[in-house]
């Protein structure tokens, strides 16, 4: 203890350069004061403070008296080193005569290295630029105090203004008259701040392979959870693997490696405004700062990976007593004193502020930790090495599940020593346990008799492992019978064939090989889901001469799991309303991803007014009158309910094979009977009718974007059949298919397609095969033609013709298209082909995951207004 004390004051004797012994700055260090605005162009009107958020902008507008350093004394004189551009930040790293290092880092920040990648993409320069106006420009100096307090010891930062002199050198273009704060370095390499007991850093990634590969390395659990509370506390929202070094200490003769928190310029970050929280809806983790914690799982998320890896083994006794000691040390006085670091001019601004939110916290913060431990042992995570592991797993009762790494004797297969690895879990909190065998010949054993108990993953590696299951939890089948059946509660995942297994009553056995990892971020920093769940929305906005507008919105519930990819299910409902034939659609989606393996069930219900707004009789050259149409005498009325199982299974990727089963409801009404008077089954499809049909069919999807696709190309194709039953005259069939072809070259897209099908029997009109409107021919009305067979061929050339930088960033196109197509009737001695042609504009923001289109087409008898939220093709 007297020698890590020694060693703490050997390492603050720099800090006795810029600070006396009554805790003055030297003056001689500086050349005197001056008033400076941190951030003059963050000021705004009431309408920009109600888009984009009020902020912390009275804090940027504010004029703060700040010393200026003086280059030639500061440190000995200073030797400008080098320019580092990191993730976060850009600074500067600069050496004194006395061989001590320094870092100065501008208060205003890139917002391009700041914000989310998700913001960038959306937001122009000017309003990403204005949102560095959400982070507080001297939390550093708040944040410094407050963990001191519990013990996690960071470089002082002292808050200055880098004068515009030429001993800068070439950086004092860039460098110049900025305000910011600098900070002491042990070493020359700023980003691995040394304040600890030895010279040996490494990344998160460099920990993570160490600890895989060496089992005799240990970290510090407990101080990277305390790390972890007072990013929570702080409001600290950005805390990826990258945020992070790690050093190993010496304690109580045994070492292990501690978390050196980086960077704690996102503490405190408002994300109030409309904009702002709109943003923070489909990226959670901006997590505004005030009074109140927002959702535990946002507040961690860019955390989560490392949480998983090293939190798990604390006790929920351990994790009280660090919260304890956090909760402790943030005094009133504490808070208040830390608060009080900013300059007098901002603290009379938002000192109060922050003094009242940080104090709130704090009393809730005992609450907000337990949802912490109980968001982590929700699903445990367990990491054995990459040598020859033993694994014991005992499910003790129905209350805890115990779980045990040992070293495995090469010799006899057992296990040596003592754990290096011990976790009992609470079966009441833990649903679920994965243990990660890695590489290495491993042994796992698997025992107990419970009636409830975790699901356990087991995921092996390379090498030749031994997985035994001689635990059983006891179930009924169906869950709700008296017949005993043991619980699928073991699930061995290996795709070795050299790998040992034995089976119990109730394990699983996965055997195919899952992709490796492309690289250290997909493996210890994946950004893909695989548990909880997560809502969203899209909005349903379209119109189209026929239809006139039809807005609604469309929420979706996705859950995710282990090795679901992408998630294991989505439940997504709609409800839209069409304005000028005022009807309504309800709908609702389930698909499964997990109910069969390497398959999709697609579960589908629309209930809507009518199915078709229109039917202008049956035939390839039947007559169209506009002031018919307006009269509203092709108006087809009534009721439709639709019901839809399919089930998607999937050879190769892109290539899938579907198999549906549907039940349609309809109640039609014609305004105009005679317009059947050309339809061979006489009035078949008027009144209610009932279908049940199955069908077979082919995807092959290589397509670079579902809404807006530049490569690639599409071909699906289903064969139905409608026996005859419920209100099925007669048993009929119909094949369907459509082929599409995408070609790019520079800001150049041609597309192609050819769609089409052909019906066999007798048949409601339904279920009649159309052409027409926004679905092929653009130019004529919806349903147009009708027959029992049809064909049409499309092309369109899309340029893209400009960035658009207004409110958010996206690409502006323009098309043109020619289309033909017709139907076929039996009997019917018909030539012609129906022309359309035409012209549109697009525009997509985020990677073209977001389209609006529109365009308007031309025929010999009408033209067509059509708009949709994804290219019409």
């Amino acid at each position: 203890m007297t020698k890590i004390f020694f060693k703490l004051i050997v390492l603050l004797i720099p800090f006795t350069i810029t600070f006396s012994q009554t805790g003055h700055i030297d003056s001689s260090l500086f050349v005197g004061y001056k008033t400076v605005l941190p951030g003059a162009e963050f000021q705004a009107g009431w309408l920009h403070t109600m888009l984009f958020g009020k902020h912390w902008r009275d804090v940027w507008t504010t004029g703060v008296s700040v010393p200026q350093l003086n280059l030639e004394k500061f440190s000995g004189g200073i030797a400008l080193l080098k320019d580092e551009s990191r993730f976060q930040t850009v600074s500067l790293l600069l050496k004194g005569d006395a061989g001590h290092f320094w870092r100065f880092r501008p208060i205003s920040k890139d917002p391009e290295k700041i914000l989310p990648e998700e913001f960038r993409k959306i937001a122009v320069s000017d309003i990403i630029q204005d949102q560095v106006s959400a982070s507080l420009p001297f939390a550093p100096l708040i944040a410094k105090d407050l963990l001191d307090a519990v013990n996690i010891f960071t470089a002082k930062p002292l808050l200055c203004l880098l004068p515009d002199d030429p001993l800068l050198g070439k950086y004092q273009k860039d460098f110049g008259g900025l305000l910011g704060t600098i900070e002491f370095c042990s070493n020359e390499d700023g980003d691995k701040n040394n304040f600890n007991d030895s010279s040996i850093t490494k990344s998160s990634f460099e920990l993570m392979h160490l600890l895989e590969d060496q089992r005799n390395e240990v970290l510090d659990a407990h101080q990277f959870l305390k790390a972890r509370l007072m990013d929570i506390f702080l409001g600290d929202w950005d805390r990826h693997t990258d945020q992070w070094h790690w050093a190993k200490y010496k304690i109580n003769e045994s070492e292990k490696w501690c978390p050196i928190a980086r960077e704690k310029d996102q503490v405190f970050a408002k994300f109030d405004g409309i904009v702002p929280r709109a943003a923070a809806f489909f990226v959670p983790k901006l997590n505004h700062f005030d009074e109140d914690f927002p959702q535990v799982e946002d507040i961690t998320w860019s955390g989560r990976s490392l949480d998983r890896r090293f939190l798990t083994e604390i006790t929920k006794t351990e994790w009280d007593s660090v919260t304890s000691f956090v909760v402790n040390n943030l005094t009133d006085s504490v808070i208040e004193c830390a608060v009080m670091q900013l300059p007098h001019e901002s603290f009379l601004v938002a000192g109060n502020e922050l003094i009242i939110a940080l104090k709130t916290r704090r009393n809730n913060f005992t609450e907000l930790s337990d949802d912490y431990f109980k968001h982590v042992n929700s699903v445990v995570d367990v990491y054995a090495s990459t040598k020859d592991d033993y694994a014991e797993i005992n499910r003790l009762n129905d209350l805890q599940t115990e779980i045990i790494l040992y070293r495995r004797d090469a010799g006899t297969g057992g296990k040596l020593d003592e754990p290096f690895y011990y976790k009992l879990c609470d079966n009441f909190l833990t649903g679920e346990v994965r243990i990660y065998l890695l590489d290495g010949d491993d042994k796992v054993v698997i025992k107990g008799i419970v009636n409830s108990s975790p699901l356990v993953r087991i995921i092996g590696g390379e090498g030749k492992d031994e997985l035994i299951d001689n635990s059983e939890v006891s179930g009924y089948f169906a869950c709700i019978t008296p017949i005993p059946d043991a619980e699928n509660k073991t699930i061995f995942y290996d795709g070795d064939k050299i790998t040992i297994l034995k089976k119990g009553v109730g394990t699983l056995y996965d055997g195919e090989k899952f992709p490796e990892a492309k690289d250290e971020f997909e493996r210890f920093d994946p950004k893909g889901m695989d548990r909880g769940h997560n809502w969203s929305f899209e909005p349903i906005i379209d119109y189209s001469s026929d239809d006139g507008v039809i807005a609604g919105i469309s929420p979706m519930f996705y859950k995710f799991n282990f090795r679901q990819i992408p998630f294991e299910y989505r439940l997504k409902a709609g409800a839209a309303y069409n304005f000028k034939p005022n009807s309504f659609q309800i709908s609702f989606e389930g698909v499964f991803n997990s109910l069969i393996k390497n398959s999709s069930v697609k579960i589908n219900v629309v209930n809507a007014r009518r199915r078709l707004s229109k039917f202008f009789g049956y035939g390839n050259e039947t007559a169209y009158s506009k002031q018919l149409n307006k009269n509203g005498s092709y108006d087809l009325e009534g009721e439709y309910l639709h019901a839809g199982i399919d089930l998607s299974y999937s050879f190769i990727k892109s290539f899938s094979w579907i198999n549906g089963l549907y039940y349609d409801y309809s109640d039609n009404r014609l305004k105009t009977a005679s317009l059947l008077n050309n339809f061979p089954y006489g009035n078949y499809g008027s009144g209610q009718i009932k279908l049940a049909t199955v069908s077979s069919g082919i995807n092959y999807d290589t397509r670079d974007n579902a809404n807006y696709p530049m490569e690639g190309m599409l071909f699906n194709s289903a064969l139905e059949y409608c026996p005859k039953i419920l209100s099925a005259q007669a048993d009929f069939k119909k094949l369907t298919g459509d082929i599409r072809k995408y070609i790019t070259i520079k800001d150049f897209t041609l597309a192609l397609r050819v769609s089409g099908g052909k019906i066999w029997g007798t048949f409601p009109f339904p279920n009649s095969l159309f052409v027409g409107g926004e679905e092929n021919l653009r130019g004529y009305r919806r349903e147009r033609f009708a027959g029992d067979a049809s064909i049409t061929g499309q092309a369109e050339l899309r340029a893209k013709i400009s960035n658009i930088k207004l409110l958010i960033i996206g690409e502006l196109g323009l098309s043109i298209f020619a289309e033909v197509g017709r139907v076929f009737v039996r009997n019917e001695l018909s030539k012609k082909w129906h022309p359309s042609y035409g012209f549109g504009s697009w525009f997509s923001i985020l990677d073209r995951k977001l389209v609006v289109s529109g365009s308007i087409g031309f025929s010999p008898e009408d033209n067509n207004i059509s708009f949709a939220t994804s290219m019409q093709f």
